[in-house]
């Protein structure tokens, strides 16, 4: 444990010391695709997302617990229309 934090700091020092290197002023020019890229990527990784949890909801519901829910609910749908049928013969 002592190791790996150890580590993680040299690691971080190691980044701040590189960044504290490059030059205060870059000269850099962005285009007008560079823009349209950036969206084009934030709404990819919107449509993937939604996508995923569209394909795997049934699973995220049971990782949750929300399925218990559901299934409580069909057990009391259950037990009352039985219940209901029971009164019906009568």
């Amino acid at each position: 444990m002592r190791i790996e934090l150890r580590k993680s700091f040299c690691f971080i020092i190691f980044i701040v010391g590189l960044i504290s290197l490059t030059p205060d002023v870059t000269y850099a020019y962005l285009d007008a695709a560079t823009g349209s890229i950036i969206f084009q990527a934030v709404v990819a990784v919107i449509a993937g997302a939604s996508f995923f949890i569209r394909l795997y909801w049934k699973k995220l519901k049971v990782f949750f617990g929300s399925s218990k829910k559901v299934e409580e609910k069909k057990e009391i749908e259950i037990q009352s229309s039985t219940t209901e049928e029971k009164y019906e013969s009568k």
